[in-house]
């Protein structure tokens, strides 16, 4: 169980700094679309695309080399990171040197709105020396410095948040609050990675740096085309719709990144371990065992979160904001009923990505990133964010179908109808339940109540609870017993 218990614990830490983080911005974003309106929301959603984008592209996918190869020869570290440091410091200033220079001088957007883009842009930088930081903790499995990292970001932005509702201040207010907050965010988990981990220096090696260039491509190509994935809808539909429809679109695509904290939090803690049993003496068996039981877990997560998303879109999107438009309704709709697979592909990436299989993931993603694309630029002019969210849910299922074409033939024993057939069953019971008791209730709070015990008791019925759910919580309880016992005790 001390791999599971590993997984675990780091789990909860990366949740726990994915919740301040991704919470902290999705209420930045209600306040902006509830106090500022969806035009700011969709500058702002527009600011983050950009950033994102930008950012990623100048990662070159260091942090995941970094992280690999940490795991298996910890004293290398500072080797990496010194050296992955310097090479990050001068792409990220060329390229926000670049695409500052289109944005004066192409003038694709109004002046309000390019000014907010700048602004923004400007923390791509630190942005990259703190994912340099994280994948540091990551190797070493000391998760909790990244939660701390996340939550110095995470407050930063909350406060920001508070000043829009008393204060109501201006858009270029918001992105200068987010440019504080990623340097402020950088010194600190900076001087964490130094004082913990580099015992030595030396001059950034350029010999690793040419060996990084052609190992470290996959990476790149994954972690560019995931972000091209996931953010250029937010581009083209501006391009052709405008920042009100992008926002709109943007108000259903924050509820479904609020879910996605869960298997974000997975991936930080589950590549150091499946890195470190890749090298072990029977790696097969291991792997088979870990892989099995975090996929059983995702599917109970995913399949209820899709159907909840599906019936309750309207009581949550009200629950957030003030008059929710019936389009970003449909767009959530849409958008859930494929989330289930992104759980699952977070799993199916990082076993790929230990295995030294990246390449393939980098082929996946470039295939969902060229559909999702392609949708958009066709459906967004005649559909606007409708149009968005039906390229996003199919890009969702071919990324998911492609890795798992991969993946599941490696584990030859594996009968997905097994895996698959509690947690389907009791997510159509629990939406056979929420759907008769709508037209009875609106509250939020008991259908979400009634759905989640529905799932579980019908769950129960079926067999997905076994045994070894029973042990690993005995073990949560004991551990948590523990750590509330008086010390006087211990």
């Amino acid at each position: 169980m001390g791999d599971y218990w590993s997984i675990f614990q780091n789990s909860l830490f990366s949740i726990g700094a994915q919740i301040i983080y991704r919470a902290s911005n999705a209420l930045l974003f209600i306040f902006i679309a509830n106090q500022l309106g969806e035009t700011d929301a969709g500058i702002y959603t527009l600011g983050l695309a950009y950033f994102l984008i930008c950012s990623r592209l100048s990662f070159f996918g260091l942090d995941i080399l970094l992280t690999r190869e940490a795991a298996k020869q910890p004293t290398l570290l500072p080797r990496y990171f010194i050296t992955f440091g310097a090479f990050r410091l001068t792409t990220s200033t060329l390229l926000t040197l670049a695409v500052t220079a289109f944005l004066l001088l192409g003038r694709p957007y109004e002046t309000a709105t390019s000014t907010v883009l700048l602004i923004m842009l400007a923390g791509i930088i630190p942005e990259n020396m703190i994912n340099l930081n994280l994948g540091c903790f990551t190797s070493r499995e000391e998760v909790y410095w990244s939660s701390l990292t996340f939550g110095v970001n995470g407050v930063t932005k909350l406060i920001a948040g508070l000043f829009i509702i008393f204060f109501t201040i201006p858009l270029t207010g918001v992105a200068l609050v987010f440019l504080l907050s990623q340097i402020l965010t950088m010194i600190i988990s900076t001087i964490i990675v130094i004082r913990r981990y580099i015992d030595y220096w030396e001059w950034p090696s350029f010999s690793l740096i040419k060996k990084t260039i052609v190992t470290s491509s996959s990476f790149f190509i994954i972690s560019s085309f995931y972000v091209l994935d996931n953010r250029f809808d937010n581009i083209i539909l501006s391009w052709f719709q405008g920042e009100t429809e992008l926002g709109i679109y943007s108000l259903a695509f924050n509820v479904v990144s609020i879910f996605l904290i869960i298997p974000s939090g997975l991936r930080t803690a589950i590549l150091p371990i499946l890195a470190k049993q890749i090298r072990s003496q029977n790696p097969h068996e291991t792997l088979t065992d870990i892989y099995l039981t975090i996929y059983r877990y995702l599917l109970w997560l995913g399949f209820p979160i899709s159907v909840a998303l599906l019936l309750l879109a309207r009581p949550v999107l009200q629950l957030l904001y003030r008059n929710p438009p019936l389009t970003a309704e449909t767009a959530l709709q849409l958008m859930g009923i494929a989330a289930f697979g992104m759980f699952i592909n977070v799993l199916n990436t990082q076993l790929l990505v230990a295995q030294n299989r990246q390449g393939w993931v980098a082929v996946s993603l470039i295939g969902s990133m060229i559909v999702n694309i392609s949708l958009n630029i066709f459906l967004v002019p005649s559909w606007g964010a409708l149009g968005s969210a039906i390229a996003r849910a199919i890009s969702f299922l071919i990324l998911f179908t492609c890795n798992s074409l991969v993946t599941i033939p490696y584990f030859q024993a594996l009968r997905l109808w097994h895996i698959y057939r509690p947690p389907l069953l009791a997510s159509i019971v629990m939406g056979g339940i929420l759907h008769l008791l709508i037209p009875i209730t609106t509250n939020l709070i008991t259908l979400v109540f009634l759905g989640f015990l529905s799932f579980c008791f019908t769950l129960w019925i079926l067999g997905g609870i076994t045994t070894k759910e029973h042990e690993f919580a005995t073990q949560i309880l004991t551990y948590v017993r523990h750590r509330l016992r008086p010390r006087s005790d211990i």
